[in-house]
């Protein structure tokens, strides 16, 4: 990707915390292998977590290779770029950009306690849409359910979540076709 002056790479608008490594001669796939991604929070939204490669990468113009390599830190992602996916995803930047693993934390009470809602409400969802739900609905349910005993990648409860978001306007709208 040739760089322009409107898309300057994402390092130099990145804050401090975003870890930026510079390769001082060392062999970058031997190191990619050796670190992992760059970017873990959207190689997780890509296994899972709401959008598939080929999406995210056409939301910045790339083919899946290219993504691919963003997201393993051979290629740069461009601050354009960055904010297309935070747009469409509808996820932060500093989440996108994390060079660490976001995940749940059941131990957290405050946390805990959300996904504890999270899940009653999943199950009553799951209720009053009746004995075949739906497997988009079941994942959701299992996945907060999941989140409650063991870390799970914050892409994937957030999935989970909005896939909820979705059943629960499905449940009202049987309720207004009902009328």
């Amino acid at each position: 990707m040739a760089q322009t002056k409107e898309r300057a790479p994402l390092e130099a608008a990145t804050s401090k915390s975003a870890n930026v490594e510079h390769n001082q001669g060392q062999d970058t796939t031997k190191q990619a292998r050796l670190q992992g991604p760059k970017y873990p929070n959207l190689l997780a939204i890509s296994q899972g977590g709401g959008a598939s490669i080929c999406t995210m990468a056409g939301w910045i113009n790339a083919t899946e290779e290219v993504f691919y390599k963003i997201i393993w830190g051979k290629e740069p992602l461009y601050l354009d770029e960055a904010k297309a996916l935070s747009r469409y995803l509808g996820r932060p930047l500093d989440y996108l950009l994390s060079p660490t693993l976001t995940t749940t934390d059941p131990k957290d009470p405050r946390q805990r306690e959300e996904m504890q809602k999270a899940v009653e409400e999943m199950g009553k969802i799951l209720e009053a849409l009746g004995p075949n739900p739906g497997h988009a609905y079941l994942w959701a349910y299992q996945t907060l359910r999941q989140a409650l005993v063991e870390p799970v990648t914050l892409a994937r409860y957030l999935a989970a979540l909005d896939w909820m978001k979705f059943a629960k306007s499905t449940v009202q709208a049987e309720k207004t076709k009902r009328r």
